[in-house]
């Protein structure tokens, strides 16, 4: 039975004990206070960070599970899967999502299961020429006259500034063959008689501007588009962080691409602004001034004022004209456009706030600040294994408190239809076309291992003895391909997949989103258990293990802070240690006069240990409460995220920590076994000293 007598009796002599040896127990307890604090804070920020980088992620890409092949050879992650751009990642496929999804959505606790896949895309844009040769090909076909009129006169503009720089260029350039040939041809489509006897062999000319004046135009760089295939809709609805911002929704079951804003901005516009966008972002958001010794700013400055000659053929004459009235004002100089430009975008600390707002005001309303526009078909060139596919760009979309953290503009959106078919996976509409291109030629079912003699008949040749009706077989399989694309491209716009045929097909991973997130770990048990019953060939792992390298970020930063306070605790337990065996050595009189009076090693043992405790008890609730008050504080108000990138931490533009019941327990248990673990040599030390020798020894 427990003696509280005796217990009464230890509190009362440590007590006794911590107020005798005031200075001694202030020092030890204050260590303890700001061990506790310490602790308590880093522990709570960290479980914030936690809670809110999850969310980050849980609720924009990731969802709390994503369930993947489980023959995959390679781990599974979301971000950080280059796909074809470095080594293809082998995470296999799910064959039947709709049936993954039926057995998943079982569990009382999994409110949505959504189809998903990743990886990049290349959109070549072309130069000026090609684009307004594509305009005059589309009114042509349209009869559009107002529309050809535009783009002929645009590119009468172009060809002129190209033949002044060309000119310029004489005995210049090595080439110089090749220049004058260039000059001939530019001077050629300059004279009316071209445009006059356009609409004769229009397709013919439309090749000859293409061929010939294209390529003496610089191709703009390729935009690089990592994509994110999904449901869309489903997507919408099941991950809060998504948001339209521009355009419209992909229409319900249609194929279609929703670019993310900060894509948008950084990546599909005018490279002019862009400049200025990314510099204003280096000096204001970042803070990584000045220009003068901001070595990238420099370097993107350089860049722009080398482009300014491809930029100013993108303008017509009346843009050119109005451009170069407003710089001549400005810089109050008589020149050409170009050198205009070039010595406008001298920029330093001094001029460049006012020469940015001066471009928006003045110059901008001049030129296409995006030359892809939302309702422009877009073609997603796939890297590596696949196919090029072309889809409509319908908006645009953010994550809101995410837009500047880099993070934000991860992916865009491409729906599920699409991307399997630029992933070479058979849809429903390629099936179509395979059985129309077997109907043709007169094909029937065949098994992979076809041979020659399958196709044409024992012994027979396909180079010398084919017959002639398999040569018809091979023509009407190219009438086939040679489809009209354009009517192919309006066919599939105008189509509309069903619910069942989105999920009825392929998809590389499937994110889980639950409706208790609190229950993840049993959740994880139960939806393995349902695999294995249901046979399915799919595996799991939660968001941290899905986000990849991103995902470790909250493991990396707590091991960090951890590694700190242990350090801190160290010294503090050095500190204690220290501190209580003084304190031993000047009690050797009060140790002696007890253990003559009969106490035991296990009263003075307990009396030291109970003067730890107690001291340990008192410092640390005050450490607690610091530490509740300091984070309630900074919960109330949000800190604020130092750098664009911190939003994603953060989960938005301010972190709100709060303390939960496991960083108390982890503060109290932490400190409870440093101030016994430091007390506990002087106490032993103290119980193996002599009654006759600690009875002489002067305080």
């Amino acid at each position: 039975m427990i003696n509280f007598s005796f217990l009464l009796l230890l509190v009362k002599l440590s007590w006794r004990s911590i107020w005798s040896h005031r200075i001694k127990s202030l020092v030890v307890g204050c260590i303890i206070f700001i061990g506790v604090y310490l602790l308590v804070v880093t522990d709570a920020m960290m479980s914030s960070i936690n809670v809110s980088m999850e969310k980050s992620l849980t609720w924009s890409v990731t969802g709390h599970l994503q369930a993947y092949d489980s023959k995959a050879r390679d781990k599974f992650t979301m971000l950080g899967m280059v796909g074809s751009l470095g080594a293809e990642p082998n995470v296999g496929r799910i064959e039947n999502f709709a049936k993954v999804k039926e057995v998943l959505q079982s569990h009382p606790n999994v409110k949505h299961v959504i189809p998903m896949g990743t990886d990049y895309a290349l959109v070549f844009r072309g130069n000026t020429i090609d684009k307004l040769v594509n305009t005059l090909r589309e009114a042509d076909k349209n009869h559009d006259e107002e529309n050809f009129e535009l783009a002929r006169k645009k590119l009468t503009d172009v060809f002129d500034k190209l033949l002044i720089q060309q000119e310029y260029r004489v005995g210049i350039v090595r080439d110089q063959e090749k220049l004058k040939s260039e000059i001939k041809i530019l001077k050629e489509v300059s004279e009316n008689h071209f445009w006059e006897n356009f609409s004769k062999d229009t397709e013919n000319n439309l090749m000859f501007l293409e061929t010939k004046l294209a390529p003496m135009v610089k191709d703009r760089d390729p935009m690089f588009l990592q994509f994110l295939a999904t449901d869309v809709d489903r997507y919408a609805e099941a991950f809060p962080y998504f948001k339209l911002v521009q355009g419209e929704m992909i229409p319900e079951g249609a194929r279609g691409l929703l670019v993310n804003q900060e894509q948008y901005d950084f990546v599909f516009k005018d490279r002019m602004a862009r400049t200025f966008d990314s510099i204003e972002n280096e000096l204001l958001v970042k803070e990584n001034g000045p220009i003068a010794t901001n070595y990238e700013i420099q370097g993107w400055i350089k860049n722009v004022q080398v482009e300014t000659q491809e930029w100013i053929l993108d303008l017509g004459a009346i843009e050119s004209n109005k451009i170069k009235q407003a710089l001549q004002s400005y810089l109050k100089k008589e020149d050409s456009l170009e050198n205009l430009f070039v010595e406008f975008l001298k920029l330093n600390d001094e001029n460049f706030f006012e020469r940015k707002d001066y471009f928006y005001q003045e110059i901008a309303p001049y030129i296409d600040l995006y030359p892809i526009h939302i309702g422009d078909m877009i073609t997603l060139n796939k890297f590596g294994h696949g196919t090029s596919i072309r889809v409509r760009f319908y908006g645009t979309y953010t994550y809101p408190g995410l837009e500047r953290s880099g993070f934000s503009g991860f992916y865009n959106l491409v729906d599920m239809t699409s991307f399997r078919e630029m992933y070479g996976f058979v849809t429903p509409d390629k099936q179509k076309e395979i059985d129309a291109m077997k109907e043709s030629a007169g094909i029937e079912n065949f098994e992979g291992g076809i041979s020659e003699d399958d196709l044409f008949g024992e012994g027979v040749s396909i180079v010398q003895d084919a017959p002639e009706d398999s040569y018809k077989a091979f023509e009407a399989i190219e009438d086939i391909q040679v489809v009209n694309i354009d009517e192919r491209m309006k066919a599939q716009e105008a189509q509309r997949y069903t619910q069942a045929q989105i999920e009825n097909g392929p998809s590389l991973s499937a994110a889980i989103i639950l409706k208790d997130r609190s229950q993840l770990e049993q959740t994880i048990k139960d939806l393995n258990k349902l695999i294995a019953e249901n046979e399915l060939e799919i595996q799991l792992v939660d968001w941290q293990q899905a986000a990849g390298f991103v995902g470790q970020m909250v493991t990396v930063m707590r091991v960090v802070l951890y590694t700190f306070i242990v350090f801190v605790f160290a010294v503090a337990t050095v500190i204690i240690n220290n501190a209580m065996f003084m304190a031993t050595m000047q009690r050797f009189t009060e140790i002696g006069t007890l253990r003559a009076i009969g106490a035991g090693r296990g009263v003075i043992m307990g009396m030291f240990l109970c003067e730890s405790v107690l001291l340990s008890l008192i410092s640390g609730f005050f450490g607690l409460l610091a530490a509740f008050v300091f984070i309630n504080h900074l919960g109330s108000v949000g800190i604020v995220a130092p750098k664009p990138e911190v939003q994603f931490v953060f989960g938005g533009q301010r972190l709100y920590p709060h303390i939960m019941l496991d960083n108390i327990y982890l503060g109290l248990f932490v400190v409870f076994v440093v101030s016994v673990g430091a007390t506990l040599y002087p106490a032993i030390y103290a119980t193996r000293i002599p009654p006759v020798v600690a009875m002489n020894a002067k305080e």
